[in-house]
C-alpha cells in the first residue's frame, strides 16, 4: 500500500512501484522498514545468511543488484532520477557496524537507481 501527500509517497509493506497511478510527479518516497534484506531465490541478497562484511563488499552487491532490481520490477533509467528516500528504522544507532554495512548498501543501490539523496533516521 502507498500512501500519497502532494508529491511525497509513503509504502507501507507490499506493493510495486508500476502500482503508483502517477509516479511521475512524485520527488520524495518515505520508507518505513528496518532494511535488513532477506529476499529468498536465485539473484536474491539475504542479509541475515550472508551479512555484509565491509563497504566495499557493500557498494559492490549494490552495483549488481540495481541491475537486478531495474530489470526484475522494469524500472525505467529515468524513473527515479531526482527523488529523495527517507528512510525510517526501528534502531536506535544508524551507526552500529552491522547497521553501517547495510547503510552503505543502500545509499549505493539507490544511488545507482538514480535517486539524488538518501536519509536515514
Amino acid at each position: 500500500m502507498f500512501y500519497a501527500g502532494g508529491n511525497v509517497w509513503l509504502r507501507f509493506g507490499g506493493g510495486n512501484i508500476e502500482d503508483i497511478p502517477f509516479f511521475s510527479g512524485v520527488d520524495q518516497f518515505f520508507i518505513l522498514s528496518d532494511m535488513v534484506e532477506s529476499g529468498k531465490g536465485p539473484g536474491r541478497r539475504d542479509f541475515h545468511a550472508n551479512p555484509i562484511q565491509d563497504k566495499a563488499e557493500a557498494l559492490a552487491f549494490a552495483a549488481v543488484d540495481a541491475k537486478t532490481i531495474a530489470s526484475i520490477y522494469a524500472i525505467a533509467p529515468a524513473a527515479l532520477q531526482g527523488c529523495a528516500v527517507e528512510i525510517r528504522t526501528p534502531y536506535q544507532s544508524l551507526e552500529a557496524s552491522h547497521i553501517q554495512m547495510n547503510r552503505y548498501y543502500w545509499e549505493a543501490l539507490f544511488g545507482a537507481l538514480g535517486v539524488r539523496e538518501v536519509r536515514f533516521r
